[in-house]
């Protein structure tokens, strides 16, 4: 119970001690924190440009803001022509240039252009007002803000607001000094009225160590303003010597910005200057009359002003040599008119000439120049028309119609609507066309005479397109017709008999692609006859089962596809006809070519030891003539038959892709003797990039045998198998095999 009444009185006095400083406090913080939140945002706006005639002087009126702030700047003008030329100026005073200004609105700055010497401006200009920030630090204000609270003159001068802290422990410190000491009294005066010794004591000990709190307290405070207000004052004596030192104010003193006005049209010309600038423009166009006045204007308003009258002078020197250009020009004129009305258009062109070569711009010589070209130009024409149309006639007279149209005919780009050379003309032509016609008549009947039947019938074509009307060359068109028509079907019916006898031989030879050609053509040359046409349909029936064959894949149609070109290669001693031998088969092979280009078994060739003979899935046998290309290490070996010249065999087809693992396959050879078995299987794996291993059943005899794929064509040459260890066969890539070489 003794313990709770003091802290309940302790927690009554600070509440009575807040209240009562809550204001004063609430003020000073919300002064504070807005001077640390606060940051002015200056601009320079409503830049206008103002003209006084009387004083001469451009006046810039401008409004610098926020208006209310205290902060100086200096401004610097700078004018510029409307094209961004820079113009020289220095004599300007006003506000913020001789002195430092405050922000605020509608301030002046006044610019004397005739001073700075820039006259006779007539065209638009603007200004540019660069703006700089002046910083002046103030000791009292700093001071002062730190005697109202410690660490607020401070934490701009220190580049740090934290130095607030100090305001807070110093009023926290009196605080507390004002608390402990009512607390004393309080305690003091229970002192006094306790009645009992040992409690009067502990009370009087009490106040007394609680006043000593609150003396302690209230050094404290005094001693935190003292020390901060010292550190206030040094430090902005500081900044005054070098500003770097606060980041604040560094950063305030480098502030800069600018803004410019719109343009303004600036007329600064003095009644001299217009009236010199008029007479140049007056000069520059040739009107030198009237450049003269202005130039003696000018002279008049300022009298002492020497280029005036220099300008003055070169136009009164022009306007003399004008003067006497033209009294020349009229003397030249003069003289060219008297020798034009006598016919002396020579002397009159020299006089024209040289009045429009003194002053190029007078219409009258270059008319008169004109006139006599035109003069000069007719009697040129009537000269030579007249001279060639003397030639025509001459030429005409002697009959050499050719020559004179010609001649008429030049005569008409003299002079194109002349009557007489176009009569002539005509009478020309129907001359020639005489002779032409009777010419063409002569070379045509001994052409028909030595049966050169097309050049005769050209000749007479040729008569009868001269003269339309003339039956005679018209009948021997006719004739010669009649003879060519016999001669062409003659031909025709030979072409179609060769073409038929050379498709026939090539359906023998089962090249039916050339048969179909031919066929085709001949069927062109006769497309009424049937025999080609039921060729072709034969043909393409067979070509399309061919193709179904191969792109069904199943083993029946590759087999019936391929078998013919497949072989069973045996000895020359070995007679497969003789049905009482049958040796072991040597193995089988393949063409690759229908020009007898076939591949088998290095090995096999190995054990043939000669050419050998072959036996075809068509049934038909060939000695092997010469051998090619081999390798043992691949186990190929390329050989060619013996055929005749226009005989072509069955060929089976390369595959140009390869195979994968997995894909079905199958062969065709000759397995113990066994003449074109069929077997299939897939492809087991690839030993190496030039061997596949494949699961097809192989025998002796079966080496040498194509591997083919689902399509018929080849993808390997079997070579080998490895014999009571599984179903293991071997075969080369064919891509490795130089097959390409032969065909």
């Amino acid at each position: 119970m003794q313990l709770r009444e003091p802290l309940l009185n302790m927690v009554k006095y600070w509440i009575l001690l807040l209240i009562k400083m809550k204001i004063i406090v609430t003020i000073i913080l919300v002064v504070f924190c807005l001077q640390l939140i606060a940051q002015d945002n200056y601009s320079i706006t409503n830049i206008k440009l103002f003209y006084d005639k009387v004083s001469e002087e451009i006046n810039i009126n401008y409004d610098l803001l926020p208006a209310n702030s205290n902060a100086q700047f200096k401004i610097v003008p700078e004018f510029y022509y409307s094209n961004g030329q820079k113009i020289f100026a220095s004599v300007y005073t006003g506000e913020g240039i001789e002195t430092f200004t405050n922000c605020g609105n509608s301030k002046i700055i006044r610019w004397k252009p005739k001073q700075d010497n820039v006259k006779g401006i007539n065209e638009n200009i603007y200004v540019v007002l660069n703006v700089k920030r002046e910083i002046k630090i103030s000791t009292g204000s700093h001071l002062l803000k730190s005697a109202i609270l410690p660490g607020w003159g401070d934490y701009r001068l220190n580049n740090s607001w934290y130095y607030a802290g100090f305001g807070i422990v110093a009023y926290g410190a009196v605080s507390g000094a004002i608390l402990y000491n009512h607390i004393a009294a309080n305690t003091y005066n229970n002192y006094k009225n306790s009645m009992d010794i040992a409690q009067s004591n502990k009370l009087f000990s009490d106040a007394k160590n609680q006043q000593k709190i609150s003396n302690i307290l209230a050094i404290s405070s005094a001693a935190i303003w003292a020390i901060d207000l010292a550190r206030v004052y040094i430090k902005s004596q500081k900044v005054k010597k070098e500003i770097k030192t606060s980041n604040y104010y560094f950063e305030q003193s480098n502030q800069t910005f600018s803004n410019k006005s719109n343009n303004f049209w600036f007329d600064n010309r003095t009644p001299f200057d217009i009236a010199l600038e008029e007479g140049d423009k007056f000069f520059k166009s040739g009107s030198f009359n009237e450049a003269k006045l202005k130039y003696e204007l000018a002279f008049k308003l300022e009298p002492i002003n020497n280029i005036a009258q220099i300008k003055l002078n070169e136009t009164n020197k022009i306007l003399a040599e004008i003067k006497a250009k033209e009294d020349k020009y009229h003397n030249l004129v003069a003289k060219a008119d008297s020798a034009f009305k006598v016919k002396d258009y020579v002397s009159a062109k020299t006089n024209y000439s040289e009045a429009l070569n003194l002053i190029p711009n007078k219409a009258y010589p270059q008319q008169q120049l004109n006139e006599i070209a035109k003069i000069q130009e007719k009697e040129r024409k009537d000269k030579e028309y007249n001279e060639v149309i003397a030639n025509a006639n001459n030429s005409f007279n002697q009959k050499n119609y050719d020559e004179a149209k010609l001649l008429y005919q030049k005569s008409l780009t003299i002079y194109k609507n002349e009557p007489y050379p176009t009569n002539k003309i005509q009478e020309c032509d129907n001359l020639i066309d005489e002779n032409k016609y009777n010419a063409n008549l002569t070379i045509a009947n001994k052409f028909l005479n030595k049966k050169e039947y097309d050049k005769a019938r050209m000749y007479y074509n040729m008569a009868s397109y001269l003269k339309p009307n003339q039956a005679f060359p018209k009948n021997k068109i006719v004739e010669i017709n009649a003879i060519l028509d016999k001669i062409e079907q003659a031909e025709t019916d030979k072409e179609y008999k060769d073409y038929l006898t050379k498709a026939d031989a090539a359906y023998n030879k089962k090249e039916y692609d050339k048969a179909k050609s031919f066929y085709q053509e001949a069927s062109n040359i006769k497309p009424s006859e049937t025999y080609p046409k039921n060729r072709i349909n034969t043909i393409n029936t067979y070509l399309e089962e061919k193709k179904i064959i191969v792109n069904t894949g199943d083993l029946t149609s590759i087999y019936k596809s391929c078998k013919p070109s497949v072989l069973f290669i045996f000895d020359v001693e070995y007679n497969y006809f003789k049905a009482d031998y049958n040796p072991v088969p040597v193995g089988s092979g393949f063409f690759f070519t229908s020009d007898g280009y076939g591949v088998t078994n290095y090995h096999i060739y190995n054990v043939l030891k000669t050419n050998g003979i072959v036996y075809s899935g068509a049934g038909d046998v060939y000695e092997i003539e010469k051998w090619y290309q081999k390798d043992e290490n691949l186990d190929y070996a390329i050989f060619k038959i013996k055929l005749d010249k226009y005989k072509k065999v069955d060929a089976l087809t390369i595959s140009k892709s390869g195979c994968k693992e997995g894909q079905k396959v199958c062969i065709i050879g000759n397995p113990n003797g066994l003449k074109f078995s069929i077997k299939d299987g897939i492809v087991s794996s690839f030993i190496d990039e030039n061997t596949i291993e494949h699961s097809v059943p192989t025998e002796g005899g079966s080496s040498g045998s194509p591997l083919l794929n689902v399509n018929g064509e080849v993808i390997g040459l079997h070579t080998s198998a490895l014999r009571g260890k599984g179903n293991n066969n071997f075969a080369t890539d064919i891509r490795k095999i130089p097959l390409y070489k032969y065909k």
